[in-house]
Formats: C-alpha cells, structure tokens, sequence
C-alpha cells in the first residue's frame, strides 16, 4: 500500500474511529484501527464487537493494500503532523508514514485478524424494522439530555440502556435506572405514521456521542433493525447491536396531577447546592419543605446541619419530602431554560420540567425519611 492524502482529512476520520476500538487487551487487534486503500479511497474502520465505525476518504493511490494499526498511537501520530499533505507507505510490516517534516515508522498487526465491521448492504432486509432521518442534533441532544439518568450495572441490560421509542409524530428518548427518569422528545416526520422502539446499550451511547458532537449540524438516516441499528451519513457508518428485552412502561410513572407546584430560577437552585453539598449524609438526602409559600432545603450530616430558602412562585399544598439531590442536579445538564418547575404529590415521584419547554421531562423517586 503507498498513498498520498490531505491531513485534516484523514485527521478528522481517526478521530471518530479512535472512540470504537475495543479495550479488551486479550485482543490486541480490536485496539486497532483497519485501513484499505482500493480504487482512489482509503476505507477506515475500527470496532469492539458490539459497536463499529466505518468511513472513507478520497486519496492519491501508487499501490492499494491492506493495514491495520494501533488506533490510539495512529491517531495521535497523525494529529501531531503539523504539514498539509502525509504518504502512508507499507513495507513489509511498517506502515511508514511520511510528511514534509517528519518520518514515523508504525509496527502493523496482522490485518487477516481484524474483524470486519457490519455494513447495511450486507444486512437481510426482512431484518429491517424501520428506517427513518432525523437531525443529527436531535440524536445528539436526545442521547445527551437522557443517557446519565441510566443505570451503571449490567444486572438488568434494559435498565442501563436508552429506550428509543417512535410514535406518530415524534420521537422519545428516555432512560432509568429506577430512582429516576429522563425523557427527551423531538418532533419529526413520520411517514408511515408506525410506532417503533429499540433500546441502544448504555456502553455504545458515548463513542456514538463523540461522533455526532464532531460533526456538522445535518440530517443521519437511522436504520433500525431487530438486533442492531445502524447511523449513516455522508461521512460515516455507525453500528452497534441493540439489547434484547421489553421496557418498563415509563410513561405510568410519571405524574399526571399537580398538588404543589414550585417555579424556581435554575441558577438560583444551583447557588444552594453549594451549602447542601457540604453538609448532605450518605445518602445525598435533602429534605424539601414548602410552607406559607417558602421554599426550604434542609440537610443534615455529623458535621452540621443547613437550612437554605430558595425564592419561587408556589401554588398548592404544603410539602414536605426528602429526595437524593444528586438526581435533582442531574436533571440541569438538559434543562437549557432561566427556570424550572417542580411538581410535587404525596408519595409520588418528583416531576422536574423546563419552564416554556415541553420536551423533557424529568421525575425523581422520594426517600424514606
């Protein structure tokens, strides 16, 4: 293999096929990124099984071939090339790689080992469930405003999973791990009017978000199959395989009353945190009380105790809950407006929900006191 190629371009390529190569260090070659020099492109692919990365760039081809390199060293060699223009030449099995300033000569793995990343051609299309385009921001903010709310162990794979669920007019992303719940909802077209849903494993979510944060604002078309999905645009094919099982019906446990209602600016909210922080137990448990229309965090640990009364408009009865206020903080990273509100029911979940925004909704499960 010898070709010549711009080095922003590829650059940019390595970088999002840097997020899918395997950590499994029994398989040396899974930390390793592919690379195919056939007919004037250079296809990259990188993969850890259950998740795969694959694009391709435009290249000056002497001789096409085959190479597979350690991902996060190619990657770094490349980023650190200051010239405009590199070669990447293989001789025997040094893959050398050569600029107007610098010479690197990169060790190579056996490419023969290096596991095939899954394309959509090659998919049965009875396989196919749904296929759809949306904004890739959507994705992105869909993915970002739920993911954390997920749990972080594998017991029960549903759980630390993203629910993706299609309905006539809009799509929901939403995630639990039983404490707490974040739905994130776009509108957007529907043709077939169907409903669909997949739950996307929780360990595929974060390359899957490296990707779409380093891309420009576009449309990706999203195919959804029985056991995998596939993310497509112009410059790359994302794969990853979907976990097996049925999700809770979340939308049971969020409240559809109002006995007390609290509209408090964010910032506001997050100034008290710093006090709650310092004097919160093991638990993170916060005891919020709204009487004669003040509302009051109390916290409490062997060192001290505090009291901080936050300004807000209330309507309705008086309250008096406990709540881990980690999860209430959580839910900040995807309320994107000055204020907030909080929906509060006897022996219900707390319901958090941007002030003029009606696309997330948020609910945290009380404590016992």
């Amino acid at each position: 293999m010898k070709i010549r190629c711009v080095k922003n371009n590829l650059e940019k390529v390595l970088q999002g096929a840097e997020n899918f190569v395997g950590k499994n260090l029994d398989l040396e070659v899974l930390s390793c990124i592919f690379l195919e020099a056939e007919k004037g492109f250079l296809k990259v692919e990188s993969t850890n099984i259950d998740t795969s990365f694959y694009s391709e760039i435009p290249v000056v081809s002497e001789s096409d071939g085959k190479v597979a390199v350690i991902g996060d060293i190619f990657y770094k060699t490349i980023s650190a090339i200051k010239d405009d223009e590199i070669s990447l030449e293989l001789k025997d099995n040094v893959l050398e790689i050569k600029s107007k300033n610098s010479t690197v000569e990169l060790n190579t793995i056996n490419h023969e080992d290096f596991p095939r990343v899954m394309k959509i051609e090659n998919q049965d299309d009875s396989e196919l469930e749904k296929q759809i385009e949306i904004e890739s921001k959507d994705f992105l903010d869909g993915l970002n405003a739920t993911f954390y709310a997920a749990s972080k162990s594998n017991i029960k794979p549903e759980l630390s999973s993203i629910f993706i669920k299609g309905e006539e007019d809009r799509i929901n992303f939403v995630a639990t791990d039983g404490y707490r719940l974040a739905e994130k909802s776009f509108v957007f077209s529907n043709d077939s009017k169907e409903e669909f849903s997949v739950l996307l494993p929780g360990d595929s979510v974060s390359p899957i978000v490296k990707v779409l944060s380093l891309m420009e604002n576009g449309k990706i078309e999203v195919y959804f199959y029985k056991s995998q999905i596939f993310l497509k645009n112009d410059d790359f094919v994302i794969f990853s395989r979907l976990t097996d099982g049925d999700y809770v019906d979340y939308k049971k446990l969020i409240p559809d009353d109002t006995a007390t209602s609290a509209i408090i600016l964010k910032q506001d909210f997050l100034d008290s945190l710093k006090l709650i922080n310092i004097y919160s137990d093991d638990f993170n448990q916060i005891k919020i009380t709204i009487k004669d229309k003040k509302i009051t965090l109390r916290t409490k640990n062997n060192y001290g105790e505090n009291e901080v009364v936050v300004d807000g408009v209330v309507v309705g009865d008086e309250v008096e809950m406990n709540f881990n206020y980690k999860y209430i903080q959580d839910s900040f990273n995807s309320i994107t407006t000055d204020s907030f509100e909080m929906i509060f029911n006897p022996a219900k979940p707390l319901l958090i929900t941007p002030v003029g925004d009606k696309t997330f909704r948020y609910i945290v499960m009380p404590l016992s006191r």
